[in-house]
C-alpha cells in the first residue's frame, strides 16, 4: 500500500525537475535544485522497490540505493544553501570539499564494506515481522549513522546561521530550518529495529516535501527575478526618451513623463497621435531608408524630434510602441559641423591659390636673382648676387643649363663680385656649370673671384683648362669678344638652329 501512495512523490518529483530545469538549464541554482530533486527521486524510486521487493537481494540493493541518494541529497542540499545565501563560499572549491566531506567519506566506507562483505557498516537485511525486509546494522554502523547526522545538521546549522546574521533572508532561512528540521524528526521514526507501521513508513519519504518545496521557491526567486509594476513604472518614467503606447485607433493610451514633456501634455488624457502633434504644434516628416523600425522625425520651430515605431503582437490593446527623442542640440551640432566643414573647403581653397601665388612669385625672385645678360649673340653674362647655399645653389646649375640649350650661346661669364655668403654647395655648382656647359658646347668663364670663394673652389678639383680666369668684369666681357671674334664662323646648321635676337 505504501509503495503506491509514494508513486504521487515520484511523479511529483519528476515534474518539480523537469519544471526547473525548463526554465533555465543554464542557472547554477536551478541545476543544484535539479540534482537535489533527482537524489530525493532516487531515495524514493529506492523505496518503492525496498517495500515490493521480491527477495533479500532486491531489498538489499534497494537499501544501498536509498542510503546512497540520501547521502547525495544531503551533499547537493548544502550546496545549494550555500550557493543561495553564501555563493562567496561556494564558489571556494576547498570549502566545497570539506563540506562534502562527512558525506563522500560514509560513501566510500559504506561501497568498501559492500563489496568486500566485512559487515563492519551493513549487515544486510532480515525479513521484517510486519512484511517486507528490514536493514541489519553492522559492528560499526554507529560511526557510519554519526557521519550522515553531521551531514544533515550543517545545512540546518547553515540556514539558522544565515538567518539570525542577514535580515533579508530571515523570513525564508527560517522557513528552511524548520522544514529541514521536521524532515529529520520525521525521517528518525526509522528506529534500529524498523517496524514501523505504513504510515510512518509513508512520512519518512513525506517529510522530505517541504524542504523540496521551500528550496524550489528559494531558488526561483533568486534566480528569475521579477521586476514589479511600480519598478518597471519607475524605471520607464526615468527614461530620458519619451515613449508612447498606443492602440489600433492610434489612441495614446500611455505615455511617461518624457513624452509627456517633450510633447507639452498632461497626464490622464489619450488623444488620438494626431492631435496630440498637432496641438504641440510639431511637423511630422517621414525618413525613408530605416531597417531598424519605421523612422520619422515631429519638428516645431527650432526643436526636432525623431520619433521610432515598433508594432505590438501579442497584447490586447497595445499595438504599437513609439520612441521619442530629442534630437535639437544633435541637428545643432550638426549644422555646425557642416558649416565648419565648409569653411575648412573655402580656406584649403584659399590656401592653396596662395601658395600658387608664392610659388609664382618665388620663381620670379629666382630669375630675378639669377639674371642672364645676354651681350652678344654668343656671349652671355651670369651675374652671382646674394647668399648661395644647398637651396640656392642647384637652381644656379639648372637655370645656366637651360640656357645654354635654348640660346645655344658660345660663352658665359660668370660674375661673383656680388656673392656675399656662400658654402661648399655653391664650389660644387660652379664645378656641375664648367662640367655641363662644356659638354653643350659652350665655355665658361669666372670673374671676381674673392680669396675665401677662391680657396673653397680650390678644394674641388676643377680642371682649369677648360675655364678662364679674369679678375673683373670689364676684362671678361673684353676678352671673350676677342675670343669670339677669333672663333670660327657657325656653320650653317648651328645658324639656322641659334635664336635670333
Amino acid at each position: 500500500m505504501v509503495a503506491y501512495l509514494l508513486l504521487p512523490i515520484l511523479m511529483f518529483l519528476v515534474a518539480l525537475a523537469t519544471l526547473v530545469l525548463a526554465q533555465n538549464s543554464d542557472g547554477r541554482l536551478n541545476r543544484l535544485l535539479a540534482g537535489f530533486l533527482v537524489a530525493g527521486l532516487v531515495s524514493v524510486v529506492s523505496g518503492i522497490v525496498r517495500l515490493t521487493a521480491p527477495d533479500a537481494t532486491w531489498a538489499s540493493g534497494a537499501y544501498i540505493g536509498t542510503i546512497l541518494g540520501l547521502a547525495w541529497s544531503s551533499v547537493l542540499l548544502t550546496w545549494l544553501i550555500m550557493a543561495l545565501f553564501i555563493p562567496q563560499r561556494f564558489d571556494q572549491p576547498l570549502v566545497r570539499r570539506l563540506i562534502s566531506a562527512p558525506y563522500l567519506l560514509a560513501i566510500a566506507l559504506l561501497a568498501i564494506d559492500s563489496l568486500l562483505g566485512l559487515g563492519w557498516f551493513y549487515g544486510g537485511v532480515a525479513p521484517d515481522i510486519g512484511g517486507g525486509y528490514r536493514l541489519l546494522g553492522g559492528r560499526y554502523s554507529l560511526i557510519l549513522i554519526f557521519l550522515f547526522m553531521i551531514g544533515r545538521i550543517v545545512p540546518i546549522v547553515i540556514a539558522a546561521v544565515v538567518a539570525v546574521r542577514e535580515p533579508r533572508w530571515r523570513r525564508l532561512g527560517s522557513g528552511l530550518v524548520l522544514a529541514m528540521i521536521a524532515s529529520l524528526v520525521i525521517s528518525s521514526l526509522n528506529g534500529s529495529n524498523g517496524q514501523l507501521s505504513e504510515l510512518a513508513r509513508l512520512l519518512i519519504y513525506v517529510g522530505q516535501l517541504p524542504v523540496f518545496l521551500v528550496l524550489a521557491w528559494a531558488t526561483q526567486r533568486s534566480e528569475s527575478f521579477r521586476p514589479s509594476n511600480q519598478v518597471l513604472q519607475a524605471a520607464i518614467n526615468s527614461l530620458p526618451d519619451g515613449l508612447l503606447v498606443l492602440d489600433d485607433a492610434a489612441r495614446v493610451r500611455y505615455a511617461n513623463s518624457a513624452a509627456l514633456r517633450l510633447l507639452h501634455a498632461s497626464n490622464g488624457q489619450q488623444p488620438l497621435l494626431a492631435d496630440l502633434i498637432a496641438a504641440a504644434g510639431f511637423h511630422s516628416t517621414q525618413v525613408q531608408g530605416e531597417s531598424d523600425g519605421r523612422r520619422g522625425r515631429l519638428t516645431s520651430g527650432p526643436t526636432t524630434l525623431e520619433i521610432t515605431e515598433a508594432t505590438v503582437s501579442g497584447d490586447p490593446v497595445a499595438r504599437q510602441l513609439m520612441l521619442l527623442r530629442d534630437i535639437t542640440l544633435v541637428e545643432r551640432q550638426s549644422a555646425a559641423l557642416a558649416d565648419s566643414r565648409d569653411q575648412l573647403r573655402v580656406r584649403a581653397a584659399d590656401l592653396e591659390a596662395s601658395l600658387r601665388e608664392v610659388q609664382q612669385r618665388d620663381e620670379v625672385i629666382n630669375n630675378l636673382s639669377l639674371p642672364l645678360i645676354p651681350i652678344t649673340q654668343e656671349i652671355t653674362v651670369l651675374p652671382l648676387i646674394g647668399t648661395f647655399d644647398a637651396l640656392r645653389s642647384p637652381k644656379l646649375v639648372e637655370r645656366l643649363l637651360c640656357h645654354v640649350e635654348t640660346s645655344r650661346v658660345r660663352m658665359v661669364l660668370v660674375d661673383m663680385t656680388g656673392v656675399s655668403a656662400f658654402d661648399v654647395s655653391l664650389a660644387r655648382a660652379l664645378r656641375q656649370v664648367v662640367g655641363g656647359v662644356r659638354l653643350m658646347g659652350a665655355r665658361v668663364a669666372l670673374c671676381g673671384v674673392r680669396p675665401e670663394l677662391a680657396e673653397t673652389i680650390i678644394h674641388e678639383n676643377f680642371n682649369w683648362h677648360e675655364i678662364s680666369l679674369f679678375a673683373t668684369l670689364q676684362e671678361g666681357v673684353q676678352a671673350m669678344q676677342l675670343m669670339a671674334r677669333a672663333a670660327p664662323p657657325l656653320s650653317p646648321t648651328e645658324q639656322l638652329s641659334a635664336p635670333h635676337p
